[in-house]
């Protein structure tokens, strides 16, 4: 019975998000990012669970903000959350994808794919990270990408992964997924694995960030270990409404004597160090409402 009414439930958002599909595809760009705005803007009035998770977490970080200024940056968190979602809708209508994406950085993907290293793209639920996939067609090669499924929700599931895969994505489930990222990386597959995702603690690595031990998934630094990887961070800038630059920085530097705890631990955290810069430079533009930290409320 519970499938089921999740099934009515995929059905009816999803008529929804194609009817509302149908409506952005007559609006001016200016109009679509305004409609986005205040979309994120809704929810940040509405989902108030949601809402006091962000805030919390931004008082982890940004202590000497005060509360208006801690609401203000939640709220324009929420509001290009409400711009990536209509990005998203807006994709199958865009066809100037390579003027509106432009890429820094580059060839550090492209000198490791002719050295036939192992690769790792190191990702983030930051600025419209859905997008990233767009960088398998300025490649010219396609990406692995390790999704996690949306618990209970098949059809819309189905619907969120035939998006990525139109993208140039080659999805990989999250459970079970060492032997096709194995596999993937046989071909010269790059992977890309999201770092900010809350692992379970049973799985999980504790290492600082912002000051605090967090639950950090171990699979990163063990495959950069067990595979010789080589682990690049990529992450998108916004330019603009469906206007990016992607950034591909240097590899992280691997280490690779000593004990295979420490190894994991200190990999992790440079993981965990490299998102923490991106997040004091940008920070409207990270995913402030996941529950990163544990609770203490």
């Amino acid at each position: 019975m519970r499938r089921f009414l999740y099934l009515l439930h995929d059905l009816f958002v999803l008529c929804l998000i194609r009817l509302f599909q149908c409506l952005l595809f007559f609006l001016p760009e200016g109009a679509k990012e305004i409609v986005g705005l205040y979309i994120g803007r809704a929810c940040f009035l509405l989902l108030k669970e949601r809402r006091s998770v962000a805030l919390r977490n931004v008082g982890r970080v940004f202590k000497a903000l005060k509360e208006g200024e801690r609401r203000d940056l939640v709220r324009r968190c929420f509001e290009r959350m409400g711009v990536n979602f209509v990005e998203l809708l807006c994709l199958p209508f865009v066809k100037d994808l390579k003027e509106r994406f432009s890429v820094h950085g580059l060839t550090h993907i492209r000198e490791a794919l002719e050295e036939r290293k192992n690769i790792i793209l190191l990702a983030f639920h930051f600025s419209n990270w859905e997008l990233m996939g767009l960088l398998s067609k300025i490649l010219g090669t396609k990406i692995g990408a390790v999704a996690r499924p949306l618990k209970g929700h098949w059809l819309l599931n189905r619907s969120v992964n035939r998006l990525r895969s139109s993208l140039g994505l080659h999805v990989i489930p999250h459970k079970g997924s060492l032997k096709e990222i194995t596999r993937c990386m046989a071909e010269g597959i790059p992977i890309a694995i999201l770092a900010d995702q809350r692992e379970k603690r049973s799985k999980a690595v504790f290492v600082d960030f912002f000051g605090e031990k967090v639950p950090t998934t171990k699979t990163i630094a063990i495959l950069s270990l067990r595979k010789d990887c080589v682990v690049i961070p990529v992450y998108l800038e916004r330019e603009g409404f469906m206007r990016y630059r992607f950034i591909v920085s240097k590899p992280l530097p691997i280490e690779r004597e000593g004990s295979r705890e420490r190894l994991i631990a200190t990999n992790t955290r440079q993981a965990n160090a490299f998102l923490e810069d991106l997040i004091l430079k940008h920070p409207e533009e990270w995913f402030w409402v996941h529950r990163r930290w544990a609770r203490r409320h």
